[in-house]
């Protein structure tokens, strides 16, 4: 789904619109400056200073052979503050733990200054205080006007911020709504196929599981 939401794969029935355009008539570059991507995680061949990786980021917005200027730097480092990685700058992402390199990915997909942002499984490597640290920074960017796709597998996740959701089961929708009508005890059991209990804290829901 979030291949065919930038443009990576091809739908095989319907089409994909930003706005009134769609997306199969955007160039690369265009998708690049519309639309950013978070994944899972990234294999990394080279030994990359953390800015410079991050830098990469401004690609979308340089001509062929250009030179991230100092603005794209300051945008750069900026983005690793909001991250809570600006004491990283010069390390080697590649040295990086797994959590750190998911933050430096966030911060790289800051950098293009898209309005829409796809994340998959962004937060699944992250510890509790960067996982709320990340959290933070997604509803920020929402609140900002910024449209936010996250896929998780931690319903938690999904309740802390998401204002719609799409439940899949076995590769198809299960069901699609607000949160107020898809986030339920009873919708939630026969998608996990599980067991659980939804409790209120602090007026957020929280999904536990039960013997």
């Amino acid at each position: 789904m979030l291949k065919i939401a930038n443009g990576r794969l091809e739908p095989e029935t319907g089409e994909v619109l930003y706005g009134d355009k769609p997306l199969r008539q955007f160039s690369r570059r265009e998708i690049g400056q519309t639309i950013s991507f978070v994944p899972q995680s990234e294999r990394i061949a080279f030994e990359y200073t953390v800015l410079e990786y991050v830098c990469m980021g401004r690609t979308p917005w340089l001509g062929p052979l250009e030179q991230p200027s100092d603005r794209d730097l300051e945008i750069s480092a900026e983005a690793l503050r909001n991250v809570g990685m600006d004491g990283y700058i010069d390390h080697i992402v590649t040295r990086l733990s797994g959590g750190q390199q998911q933050l430096v990915l966030l911060a790289r997909a800051l950098t293009q200054e898209t309005q829409v942002l796809l994340l998959d499984e962004a937060s699944s490597q992250l510890d509790l205080a960067n996982k709320r640290r990340f959290l933070d920074i997604i509803k920020r960017l929402a609140s900002e006007g910024k449209s936010i796709i996250l896929s998780t597998h931690e319903p938690d996740v999904a309740a802390a911020i998401a204002e719609k959701a799409v439940l899949m089961k076995n590769g198809h929708v299960a069901v699609a709504g607000p949160m107020s009508q898809v986030f339920t005890r009873d919708i939630l059991r026969d998608v996990y196929e599980t067991p659980i209990d939804l409790v209120e804290i602090n007026g957020r829901k929280v999904v536990l599981w039960t013997p």
